[in-house]
């Protein structure tokens, strides 16, 4: 189950902030710089499937919306 999450979390980033103290005007303060990441499985709050689509809330406060997918997980030979 886990495989088949990490695929649809392919080519998804994850959006947050970067904080790092600043001196500006001989005060310290706190700047945000944006940060972008590829989504890995521990971003995941909530997965739901619905029909033939898989939504997926992530950390970040986003909603991704993806097709189900039919894993082949049969060895052959």
């Amino acid at each position: 189950e886990k495989q088949a999450l990490m695929l649809l979390l392919e080519g998804k980033t994850f959006r947050t902030n970067m904080v790092s103290k600043v001196m500006k005007d001989g005060k310290e303060t706190v700047q945000y710089s944006p940060l972008e990441r590829p989504l890995v499985f521990e971003d995941v709050l909530s997965v739901v499937e619905i029909g033939n689509e898989v939504k997926v809330v992530t950390a970040d406060g986003q909603k991704h919306h993806s097709q189900k997918r039919i894993i082949n997980t049969k060895k052959v030979g």
